[in-house]
C-alpha cells in the first residue's frame, strides 16, 4: 500500500469517526427533545409514542453509534476514562432495552424467558398465590416463577397532635364516588353559644367529656334552639363507632334550610398514613425461601422481579395489592452507570491535566 493509498484510509477514517460524532450527539440531543416533549402527552400516550417502532429504531441507532464508537475511534480506545464512560452508556442503553416491555416479548417467544413482564396481585393476610392479573385484577396475565404469601399486612400513621375527634356542622353534596360530606367544624366551649351555618339554629354547648384528646368516642351534650324552641340532644358514647350524625330537620320541621341534610356531626379523623407495610414470604416448589417486610420505595427483588407496595384496602385493611415488573436488565444498566460515574471521575477530576503553552512543564 503507497503512501497515497494510507492517506486516503486515514482520511476516510477520521471522516467517518467525525460523521459518527456529529450522528451520536443528533441522537442524543434528539434523545433529550423527545423525553421533554413527551412529558406533555400524560402517561398512557407517552407510553404508547415510546414503545413506538420509530423509537425503537432511534435507541437501536444510538446503541449502533455508540458501539463503533468504542471500535472505531482509537481516541476512545487510548484513553481508558473515555471507553469507560463510551461502555457505560452503552450497557445503560442495552440494559434499559434490554429490560423493556417489547423486548421481553420478544425473548419469551424464542424460549429466552418466562413469565409475564408485569402485573398486579391482590393478596389478603394468610392467602399464597403466583397469579398476576392486569390494573383492573379482571384479566390473568400469567403466573410468577415463585409463590407470594402474605403473612401480614397494616398501615403505619403518624399520631396525631390534637384531638382526633372534630364536631362540625355539614350537608351532603354529589360526588364522583357518590353523595359526599362537606364538614364545617364548630370551635365551641363548654357553656358557650354558635350559630349554625345552615338554617337559623344556635348550638350551646352543655358538657363534654372526656376533655383530654383520646380515641375513645367522647360524649357531646348540647342545646339546640331556634327561637322559644330549644332541644337537648347527645352524641357520641357507642363503642367502636366513629361518626355521628343528627339531622336538623326533623327536630325543626318549620326550620328554613337550603340543604334537607344538614346534621350536626361528630366523627372521628384518620391521622396521616406514615408507610404501608406488607410482610410476605416468598414460595418455591412448597417450601419458604425469604421473608421480607415491602414498603413503599422498598421493594422485594426476586426470581428477575422487583416486587412493589401499589395499594390496599384502605378503609378495613383486609387486602393488599402488591406490584411486579421484571427487572432481567437492571444490573446491566447498574454496572453501566457506575462505569460512567468512574469515567466521568477520572477525565475531570482525577487526570493530570496538561499544561498550557508556555507554562511550567
Amino acid at each position: 500500500m503507497d503512501v497515497r493509498q494510507c492517506q486516503l484510509k486515514t482520511m476516510n477514517m477520521k471522516a467517518f469517526q467525525h460523521n459518527l460524532l456529529r450522528w451520536s450527539l443528533i441522537g442524543i440531543f434528539g434523545l433529550a427533545a423527545i423525553a421533554v416533549a413527551g412529558a406533555f402527552l400524560g402517561a398512557e400516550r407517552a407510553k404508547l409514542f415510546f414503545h413506538s417502532p420509530l423509537m425503537t429504531a432511534i435507541w437501536f441507532f444510538l446503541l449502533l453509534c455508540l458501539l463503533a464508537g468504542l471500535v472505531f475511534s482509537a481516541r476512545v480506545r487510548r484513553r481508558p476514562a473515555s471507553w469507560a464512560m463510551h461502555l457505560g452508556c452503552l450497557l445503560i442503553l442495552a440494559g434499559s432495552m434490554w429490560n423493556s416491555s417489547d423486548v421481553h416479548r420478544w425473548r419469551v417467544s424464542f424460549g429466552l424467558d418466562a413469565g409475564p413482564y408485569s402485573g398486579f396481585m391482590r393478596l389478603k393476610p394468610g392467602e399464597t398465590s403466583d397469579r398476576l392479573a392486569d390494573a383492573s385484577l379482571s384479566r390473568f396475565v400469567g403466573p410468577l416463577p415463585f409463590s407470594i404469601r402474605l403473612d401480614d399486612f397494616r398501615i403505619e400513621h403518624y399520631p396525631l397532635e390534637t384531638d382526633p375527634w372534630v364536631l362540625g356542622a355539614g350537608i351532603t353534596v354529589p360526588s364522583r364516588q357518590g353523595m359526599a360530606w362537606v364538614i364545617q367544624p364548630l370551635k365551641c366551649e363548654t357553656g358557650q353559644v354558635v350559630n349554625l351555618p345552615y338554617g337559623d339554629i344556635r348550638m350551646r354547648m352543655l358538657s363534654r367529656s372526656p376533655r383530654e384528646p383520646s380515641s375513645t368516642s367522647p360524649v357531646i351534650e348540647m342545646q339546640l334552639i331556634r327561637g322559644a324552641d330549644a332541644v337537648r340532644r347527645t352524641l357520641g358514647g357507642d363503642p367502636g363507632r366513629s361518626f355521628y350524625q343528627l339531622p336538623l330537620s326533623p327536630l325543626f320541621p318549620e326550620g328554613v334550610f337550603s340543604n334537607r341534610s344538614a346534621s350536626v356531626l361528630l366523627s372521628r379523623q384518620e391521622p396521616p398514613v406514615r408507610d404501608y407495610v406488607s410482610r410476605v414470604t416468598v414460595m418455591k416448589d412448597a417450601k419458604a425461601v425469604l421473608q421480607r417486610a415491602i414498603e413503599v420505595n422498598q421493594p422485594l427483588h426476586y426470581g428477575g422481579y422487583h416486587i412493589y407496595q401499589h395499594s390496599c384496602d384502605g378503609q378495613t385493611q383486609r387486602y393488599t395489592i402488591l406490584y411486579a415488573v421484571k427487572d432481567s436488565g437492571v444490573s446491566l444498566a447498574l454496572a453501566g452507570f457506575v462505569l460512567l460515574g468512574l469515567g466521568a471521575a477520572v477525565q475531570f477530576w482525577l487526570q493530570p491535566r496538561r499544561p498550557k503553552n508556555g507554562g511550567a512543564s
